[in-house]
């Protein structure tokens, strides 16, 4: 069983490139660090929204994710970021991927 942490962040349009570097350079390896981590994604949504998913094996992992990605946007973007960040934990029920490769996805983009 897995269990993703979703958090929606309100970026100041401006800072959006900024903020995604931030995320990707410094809280990302963070994040990973959590007991039962599995995967970390981040999202840009249209010109001021940025979503992270984190997904672990145990919910314990999931919440305890939450509290160190929001004291780290709260000491690192806090001049970036409009209002208080939406938060959802929860269980994932379905999921599905296609076993493809990266140079799969390459190759087939040039063709």
């Amino acid at each position: 069983m897995l269990y993703a942490a979703i958090r929606k962040y309100s970026i100041i349009p401006a800072f959006v490139n900024i903020v995604m570097r931030r995320i990707t350079a410094d809280l990302l390896p963070i994040i990973s660090q959590v007991p039962e981590y599995v995967e970390y994604y981040a999202l840009r949504a249209g010109n001021n929204e940025v979503i992270t998913i984190s997904i672990f094996y145990t919910l314990e992992g999931a919440q305890d994710s939450n509290p160190l990605a929001l004291e780290w946007v709260h000491n690192n973007l806090a001049d970036f970021v409009q209002g208080v960040p939406e938060v959802t934990v929860g269980q994932v029920f379905a999921g599905a991927y296609a076993p493809v490769s990266r140079d799969d996805l390459v190759g087939s983009a040039a063709r």
